[in-house]
């Protein structure tokens, strides 16, 4: 009843993030490419996903960024503090997810 009296509103559709912003920074937190798996070898072979691929590839948003510079280059040294203390429970993520799914 309460929302009758108020006039509804739309948004707009907000805009595409750039393709040159790190993946991380578009909210992908693995590697497209890795989801694929070629079955045989042979560049004409039919892929397959593995999401197996993706989870073995996840790290926590530190490993791909420098806080203090986060669209320059990715860090070559995991060297803040802070960056344990967040891989970690990636890390438990990771080994959780593997044993339910026997990735």
């Amino acid at each position: 009843m309460a929302l009758a009296k108020i006039p509804s509103k739309t948004f707009a559709e907000p805009p595409q993030p750039s393709s040159t912003i790190k993946p991380v920074l578009r909210g992908i937190w693995f590697d497209p490419v890795a989801l694929i798996e070629d079955t045989d070898g042979d560049e004409n072979s039919t892929s397959t996903l593995n999401i197996g691929n993706a989870v073995q590839g996840a790290h926590d948003i530190l490993y791909f960024v420098n806080k203090n510079d986060p669209q320059g280059p990715e860090p070559t040294n995991q060297d803040d503090p802070q960056f344990p203390l967040w891989e970690y429970p990636v890390s438990l993520w990771k080994t959780n997810i593997q044993s339910i799914t026997n990735l």
